[in-house]
């Protein structure tokens, strides 16, 4: 018995001994350094959720009374009361990676996507043919009404509207493997800012003491969105040889910072006379212009899907699908408000009504798309 016992312990130390090799070997081979590192480059082509434009330049036909000229349902629209922001656009998303541990249980990828800015605008100059007006509901005498810039005998100039938003993200996601799925947790930052800005310089040609007088009158409308929170996720592989498929579910939990700026500025010109600079244009003045702030808790989900192709130990590529949506943003052209009391113009008046007045609305926004790239692990 003593013999069989001293060669069940040989065994036994033997066995030991050999899984501890074993592990060690396992533990060398994990930490290769040749894959701890990876870079991803992806081209995007996404499409956003527009924001609607109210109407801002109006025209009527040449011989409508100036009461009337420009003014809504008959007037025609020549800009606004339209979706600004949601044809498709280009940009890029880039990721840095690397394994924290030697057997690839824990990861670390920051992360940077942009969209390229959308743009649009419109611009007109007339000395009265056609004819150019800024529209709008009159709360004094409670029906439609304009502000003409040219019309034949009474003024003539140019009007401008210009629009602008951005989009972009970045962030870090820890990853930890537990059966084949990544489970994310990391800090996310989103922004998204636009701006709505109408301009029009006016000469009066009317005879009369105000003749050759010029207004140049802005309107300016900015909204800012910053999203603070933490992903949280998945992110899972299925592979067949060389292809493989990821499937991405997470959302960010924050908080939504918005700021809205409303800015107008009127600078009249008299003839022979310095110019005189006055706060408040048409639909920016002194009842709704400000800086305004607000918070609330937000959650953005996003999925995607990638299908992606091993073409050697170094280099991957890949095609994909990603959808996110975030609720309660503010955009600038919401902040518009097309109810507007004359007397507000500057020089206020007394007795005015509160018109325009801030809005303070918030609507939904969500970004979807394709990207195509390459990874590079070293």
């Amino acid at each position: 018995m003593g013999s069989i016992g001293r060669r069940l312990r040989s065994l036994g130390l033997l066995s030991l001994a050999g899984l501890l090799w074993l592990g060690a070997g396992r533990s060398l081979e994990a930490a290769d350094p040749a894959d701890r590192y990876w870079l991803r480059t992806d081209y995007l082509v996404w499409w956003t959720s527009g924001v609607d434009l109210p109407p801002l330049v109006t025209t009527s036909p040449q011989g409508t009374p100036d009461f009337q000229a420009g003014v809504l349902p008959n007037a025609t629209v020549l800009y606004g009361n339209q979706s600004f922001g949601g044809d498709g656009r280009s940009g890029f998303h880039t990721t840095l990676g690397m394994w924290l541990d030697a057997c690839h249980n824990w990861s670390l990828e920051l992360d940077y996507l942009w969209l390229e800015h959308a743009t649009d605008g419109f611009s007109q100059t007339s000395a009265g043919d056609p004819i150019l007006a800024r529209p709008f509901f009159n709360t004094q005498t409670g029906q439609q009404g304009s502000r003409l810039i040219a019309y034949t005998g009474r003024v003539a100039g140019t009007v401008s509207v210009e629009t602008r938003d951005q989009f972009q993200s970045a962030g870090a996601l820890v990853g930890y493997k537990v059966c084949g799925a990544d489970f994310l947790i990391g800090p996310r930052y989103y922004n998204l800012g636009d701006r709505l800005g109408i301009s029009e310089f006016v000469t009066v040609t009317q005879p009369g003491p105000a003749e050759n007088t010029t207004f140049l009158i802005r309107d300016d409308f900015y909204a800012n969105n910053d999203f603070w929170g933490v992903d949280l996720g998945f992110r899972t592989r299925l592979e067949r040889g060389r292809w493989s498929l990821d499937i991405l579910a997470k959302a960010a939990l924050g908080n939504t910072h918005r700021t809205v700026n409303i800015d107008g500025q009127t600078v009249v010109t008299a003839p022979n006379q310095p110019p005189v600079t006055q706060t408040g244009g048409i639909l920016a003045v002194g009842t709704n212009s400000g800086n305004y702030q607000s918070d609330s808790f937000t959650m953005i989900p996003q999925l995607g899907l990638e299908l992606g192709c091993q073409v050697n130990c170094n280099w991957r590529v890949y095609f994909g699908y990603n959808i996110l949506y975030w609720a309660c943003v503010s955009r600038a052209a919401n902040q518009v408000d097309l109810n507007v009391d004359p007397r507000n113009f500057p020089p206020p008046l007394a007795g005015a009504t509160p018109f325009p007045a801030f809005r303070d609305r918030t609507s939904g926004f969500w970004a979807q798309g394709m990207n195509v790239g390459a990874e590079y692990r070293f």
